[in-house]
Parts: C-alpha cells; sequence; structure tokens
C-alpha cells in the first residue's frame, strides 16, 4: 500500500487518486517500457494489478502478455490464463463490445496454448452468443467474422478440416 507514494515522491508527481485506475494503469506502462523511470517488472506488475483489480480493461490484458511472453518474469501459463480471465470480466463490467470480443479471443488463445481445447470452446461458443445479442449490424459482422476465423485457423491447426470448412461457411 506504501508503494504508490513512494514512487510519487521518487517521480516528484502528486499524489495517486486511489480511486482512479487510469492512474495506476499509465504508472504501470512507465516502469514497464522505462518512460521517464528506470524499467521495473516489478513496480509495472504491482500497478497494473491495482488498475485491473480497479476495473482497468487493459491492464488486465497487459499482465496476461506479461506472462505469456515472460516480459521481466518467468513465463507462467498458470497467471496468463487468469489475468486473461479477469481481462474478461474487466471487459464485460466495462460494456465495451470490442473489448469484450478482444478479451474472449485472448482468453482462447491462453487456452488453446495449453492444449485446454475444451475451455477455448467453451469460451469460443460464449462469444458467439455475445455476439448473437447484440444490434449494431455492422460491428456484429466485423466481430463475428473476427470470432469465426480465428477459430476456424484454431481448428485447422488441430487437423479438424471439416469443421473448420463447417465455420468458415459460417462466417
Amino acid at each position: 500500500t506504501d508503494l504508490p507514494l513512494k514512487i510519487q515522491n521518487a517521480m516528484g508527481i502528486e499524489p495517486v487518486n486511489s480511486t482512479d485506475h487510469t492512474i495506476y494503469y499509465r504508472l504501470g506502462l512507465c516502469y514497464l517500457s522505462g518512460i521517464n523511470v528506470e524499467r521495473n517488472s516489478d513496480y509495472a506488475i504491482d500497478f497494473m494489478t491495482i488498475a485491473s483489480d480497479m476495473g482497468n480493461v487493459d491492464a488486465a490484458a497487459i499482465l496476461s502478455s506479461i506472462y505469456a511472453q515472460g516480459i521481466g518474469v518467468e513465463q507462467d501459463s498458470a497467471k496468463e490464463i487468469e489475468w486473461a480471465r479477469k481481462y474478461v470480466e474487466n471487459a464485460i463490467r466495462s460494456e465495451d463490445s470490442k473489448k469484450i470480443v478482444d478479451s474472449m479471443i485472448l482468453l482462447c488463445d491462453s487456452y488453446d496454448k495449453q492444449d485446454l481445447i475444451e475451455e477455448s470452446n467453451q469460451v469460443y461458443q460464449e462469444l458467439q452468443k455475445y455476439i448473437d445479442t447484440r444490434n449494431e449490424k455492422k460491428d456484429v459482422l466485423e466481430d463475428s467474422a473476427l470470432a469465426g476465423l480465428h477459430y476456424g485457423i484454431k481448428l485447422i491447426r488441430r487437423g479438424l478440416w471439416h469443421q473448420a470448412k463447417d465455420t468458415f461457411t459460417r462466417v
């Protein structure tokens, strides 16, 4: 809990508003990228975690990527999936349809990398249900096409040619 105050003092910035997740997200980006500070993965993860826990959608996505790619930490597939799930939760709470679609695709990818095919398929089905409930025609078509192509490619990689063909036909 004292970490933000220490960094604020070191950086000479105004006190962090503890209710504004955007500030924690931006501080996390600064430490992740080394913008005006020395790169520090621990601080980046701490700030991104605070931001994500406060509902910041993008922070959860970045945390998933950090653990997927091992950026400043050991690669950790369990944490990658955990943060991808949090990304979906935060996206749904935000009601941002593009973020919801992107988050569910990221979660599918995270499951696929670990050969958790059933889980990936379940998320894909939930994504299709979500897309089907929306009314914005243009966005629905774009999202449906993106999700269908994404899933079809996964089916091809698994050698499921007939299912991939059916998926591509629906797109």
